[in-house]
């Protein structure tokens, strides 16, 4: 492990502390010597010896010059109970998990009473092994997550800690903060940061991408400029988020590469769990500063389909297109059919591409919510308005279906009950388009999406969400330092998606009544 230099704050106490909370685990195994302690916390001997001097005074250890150090007999903790350790390990779990959240208070002692069976002497244990472990803090009579605001950050420090948010080219920071999708994870992330008073610090890897206004303010570019930056902040650069809307190239890679030699941690934000072995590469070099914080798409494409399963849909379509804008279409697919291979009973995916005149935009007119609205007042053009209200919407819907053949096929010719959007904007244009031709969701067919956007969320329609907001907070928490946080052998912290039920999963509908809506007469 590495004690991480504060500010210019000497870093002794900090061992200090870092020891002691591995003395009273127990963690510390003799024999024990200043070299070899050194070298595990990665400083000199002689800060070493400083911190292990505070904590003989503590008696907690005990050295002389010239011996070997040993534990103090009641250096350990108490032995514990078996309640008191498992409610011990459950409230380290929901810590570091982001369950419970840094700066915020623990719930009350007759919560964990009435919740986990245990008595307010439990409790009180567990919460004293947490501070010790520097994982809570008293304030007042309450138990605050994480530690005191003083022992993160020493006020001394001749700067405050500053993130780097780096970007291969200057028009992706935008969508970073902008994307429904994205902008979950970017929002929690800088909010964790600039709550704990770190600067945040925009820069391009990519100098001559796009050409900067003379009116905007300077913003670093280029990896020559970002590095003499970094190198001028010393101990004040705790580390860089990366973000990627289109990819790693080799620039971005090198990039990475070599800040990665100035000790600190990046943060890799992958967001469409598409670089895995990209990660891998690095953490098969030793290089695991390097965190790749990613949706887990596997596990939200098997949440997805278990709940279609458990509502007795064993046909699922699955409408999807072809667009430059959209690479990680064909990614859900696949991995839809992969979870599906997985499930035993093994549910049908039935799906079909949309080659509708309305699915192939370009760059420059992509937009989503055209599907069903756009082409509805198209064709109420058509409709002669001295027919009535009624006429008029039942011609409409006969007409929208007649252009939208791809959903026609897999709801009556395939037989589908069920279809998965492969996002939530997709997911509004089937409901519009459902609601066009008389089709009650999910009465006549039920219907999940991905994503759990914000503007979407005033349609009725079941939906995953990535976790992206709590991968967020884990991954300012990396930088931070103040609370563990767990990723896995190659250095990756997957967000765990949540399902969210707004109603549109139910046991299959009453087949004979959409085959009557859909019929083209």
């Amino acid at each position: 492990m590495k004690i991480r230099s504060r500010g210019r704050a000497p870093i002794w106490p900090h061992l200090a502390d870092e020891l002691r909370h591995s003395v009273r685990r127990g963690a510390l195994a003799e024999p024990l010597t200043i070299a070899g302690l050194a070298a595990q916390w990665k400083v000199s001997a002689r800060t070493m010896w400083k911190a292990v001097r505070a904590l003989a005074e503590e008696g907690l250890l005990i050295c002389t010059r010239g011996s070997r150090i040993r534990l103090a007999r009641n250096a350990g903790s108490p032995p514990a109970d078996a309640s008191e350790m498992r409610f011990f390990e459950t409230l380290r779990s929901r810590i570091t998990d982001g369950t419970y959240v840094a700066g915020q208070p623990l719930p009350k002692v007759d919560y964990f009473k009435i919740s986990e069976h245990i008595s307010p002497n439990t409790v009180a244990a567990a919460c004293a092994r947490l501070r010790n472990d520097g994982l809570i803090h008293k304030r007042g009579k309450q138990w605050i997550v994480g530690n005191a605001p003083s022992s993160a950050f020493p006020a001394a420090a001749a700067r405050r800690p500053i993130v780097l948010l780096l970007f291969p080219f200057s028009r992706e920071w935008g969508p970073f903060y902008e994307e429904g999708y994205v902008a979950p994870f970017a929002h929690a992330f800088t909010t964790e940061l600039q709550h704990r008073g770190i600067m945040l610090t925009l820069a391009y890897i990519d100098k001559a991408s796009e050409a900067q206004a003379a009116d905007e303010l300077p913003i670093l570019s280029g990896f020559d400029e970002i590095a003499a930056y970094v190198k001028s902040l010393g101990d004040s650069y705790l580390g860089a988020l990366f973000y990627s809307g289109m990819g790693i190239d080799p620039s971005s890679a090198a990039c990475i590469d070599r800040l990665l030699t100035l000790g600190k941690p990046i943060i890799h934000f992958d967001h469409n769990d598409a670089q895995g072995e990209w990660a891998a590469q690095f953490a098969a070099r030793g290089k695991k500063a390097l965190v790749r914080c990613h949706p887990d798409e596997q596990a939200a494409c098997r949440l997805a389909l278990e709940t279609l399963a458990a509502a007795g849909h064993t046909r699922i379509g699955m409408p999807w297109f072809t667009s430059e804008l959209a690479r990680w279409v064909p990614q859900r697919c696949d991995r839809l059919k992969e979870a599906a291979r997985g499930m035993t009973p093994s549910p049908a995916i039935l799906d079909i591409e949309q080659t509708e005149p309305f699915w192939q935009y370009t760059r420059q007119n992509f937009d989503l919510n055209r599907y069903a609205a756009d082409i509805a007042a198209a064709l109420t053009m058509a409709i002669p308005k001295t027919r009535g209200g009624v006429a008029r919407h039942e011609s409409l819907g006969a007409q929208l279906v007649k252009h939208t053949p791809s959903l026609r096929r897999l709801l009556i010719d395939r037989q589908v009950t069920a279809l998965v959007a492969l996002n939530d904007l997709m997911a509004r244009e089937f409901f519009l388009w459902a609601q066009y031709a008389g089709i009650g969701i999910p009465s006549g067919f039920s219907m999940i999406a991905f994503d759990n956007l914000s503007r979407c969320r005033h349609f009725p329609v079941t939906t995953i969400d990535f976790g992206l907001a709590r991968l967020g907070y884990l991954a300012a928490h990396v930088l931070i330092g103040d609370i563990p946080v767990h990723a896995d052998k190659n250095a990756c912290i997957r967000g765990q998606p949540i399902l969210v039920d707004r109603g549109s999963v139910a046991k299959p509908g009453d087949r004979a009544a959409v085959r009557r809506l859909l019929r083209i007469s």
